[in-house]
């Protein structure tokens, strides 16, 4: 028995160290780049200072290498967001999220099964460009590998994902300014 824990402390040593070498988003090291920020109309808001890291994720990563615009990368983002939700297990009960009071109040399986059917949605709005908009903003893919397991050509591939995002962005009713 020691000698199996001993193995694990070793292995989670092993994983922590490796997790040292390649920080930044799925082993790839973070991006900095100055942080684009402004001053608010009313003069209270003050500006953030510092870099921001673009690399903490495919859509914001792809947007800044003007590979997808500020539009796509919204519908992208707001499907990721509700995927997220659709995914997440029911844990918490109503005493813990204080049901039982007036006034309407969203359980957790309410709010999955909302962000399911918006999931649902998208899917049946996007059709044959389901696969590529899934790969890279739910499962955070890179074009490249989204495309090799979709067996698709890498070009291709990045045409269906900037044409399936204009298709999203068409389906949230987010418009170009």
């Amino acid at each position: 028995m020691a000698a199996h824990n001993s193995r694990k402390s070793a292995d989670r040593t092993t994983s922590a160290q490796l997790q040292a070498r390649a920080p930044g988003h799925d082993g790839n090291p973070p991006e900095f780049v100055p942080t684009r920020d402004f001053v608010g109309n009313d003069g209270k808001r003050e500006p953030i200072d510092g870099p921001t890291n673009v690399n903490h994720n495919r859509l914001t990563m792809l947007h800044h290498r003007k590979t997808i615009d500020l539009v796509q990368r919204q519908a992208g983002e707001r499907l990721a967001f509700d995927w997220n939700q659709a995914s997440t297990m029911n844990f918490a009960s109503q005493v813990m999220v204080g049901a039982g009071g007036g006034g309407a109040i969203n359980l957790p399986a309410d709010v999955k099964i909302d962000a399911a059917r918006r999931v649902g949605d998208a899917r049946r709005a996007l059709g044959i460009a389901w696969p590529i908009i899934e790969a890279v903003c739910c499962f955070d893919l890179r074009i490249d590998e989204a495309a090799s397991r979709l067996r698709l050509n890498p070009q291709r591939a990045t045409g269906q994902l900037e044409i399936g995002l204009d298709m999203l962005a068409a389906h949230y009713g987010i418009r170009r300014r």
